[in-house]
């Protein structure tokens, strides 16, 4: 019963927002159901960060959802091929790990019965996709209001801080992914780290850093990109990469693409090993 009445204010308040978006209420009642499912999974896959080529949104959008049948969940691109295309298909983003580590952790804290919803302990990222149903369950009503704040919170939090010290080759004295604090902290060099607690990650760029720095001005004049969404300036700065950290992971996440990135990537270390070779020879030869 609780299950039902959760779903049935799910679906109300995305119909409602359909209505002031001026959607048209005069469907047939055979495709009810089916709307209904698209909303579902629609919820679902936002609330675990799916990802996929189109966005789940067109199949429940008033001016789209006509042209697609429905939503589909697979395990990663690749499982995607072959769908026509009137299926939305979408998968498990890197960030979806991150929200199956803290959605965990919140079912030890919380001593979550996982029995009620035909689930074991721990999940895993095949049941975010597999058992996707049973885990949309658990997360609506096995999972409190304030939980899911937290596991959104800490997720994003861990993903942004690991993601962004692994591609700007920063360091630190812990393991990423080793903090209990899911923030993470970014200091200019090794010594001033030193006056934060074990508890916290705190990383500082290193000589690779100002390489991948170098990369990312060349790309961002190479591809024109304008700062009219961000404070930034050109040219990024090393004092950008760690008082504006956020703001230079939106650049590298969200505005610039997987092949430049990648391209950002292999140019930094092909010229930071070439002079490291280079600094070798000298110091052979003198």
């Amino acid at each position: 019963m609780k299950k039902h009445i959760i779903r049935i204010l799910l679906l109300f308040a995305a119909a409602m927002f359909l209505l002031l978006m001026g959607c048209n209420g005069d469907e047939e009642d055979s495709s009810k159901m089916d709307y209904d499912e698209r909303v579902l999974l629609q919820l679902y896959s936002m609330s675990m960060c799916f990802v996929g080529h189109k966005d789940v949104g067109y199949a429940t959008h008033p001016d789209y959802r006509d042209d697609y049948s429905g939503i589909a969940f697979v395990h990663n691109e690749k499982d995607a091929e072959g769908f026509p295309d009137d299926v939305i298909a979408a998968w498990p983003s890197e960030r979806t790990q991150y929200v199956v580590n803290e959605l965990n952790k919140e079912i030890v804290r919380k001593e979550i019965d996982l029995g009620r919803y035909s689930l074991q302990y721990p999940i895993t990222i095949e049941n975010m996709v597999d058992d996707w149903e049973k885990v949309f369950d658990l997360w609506t009503e096995g999972v409190t209001v304030a939980g899911r704040g937290i596991i959104d919170d800490f997720a994003r939090d861990r993903y942004q801080g690991e993601l962004y010290t692994r591609s700007m080759y920063f360091d630190s004295h812990k393991e990423i992914g080793s903090s209990v604090n899911p923030r993470h902290r970014f200091v200019h060099n090794e010594e001033d780290a030193e006056s934060f607690s074990d508890a916290v990650f705190v990383a500082w760029p290193t000589e690779l850093t100002l390489y991948v720095l170098h990369e990312i001005n060349e790309e961002i004049a190479r591809m024109n990109i304008n700062f009219d969404w961000s404070s930034l300036q050109y040219p990024i700065t090393l004092e950008n990469m760690v008082d504006d950290w956020v703001k230079v992971f939106d650049l590298w996440a969200n505005k610039l693409s997987d092949s430049s990135r990648s391209r950002i990537d292999e140019e930094a270390l092909r010229k930071y090993r070439e002079d490291c070779e280079a600094d070798k020879s000298a110091e052979t030869n003198n």
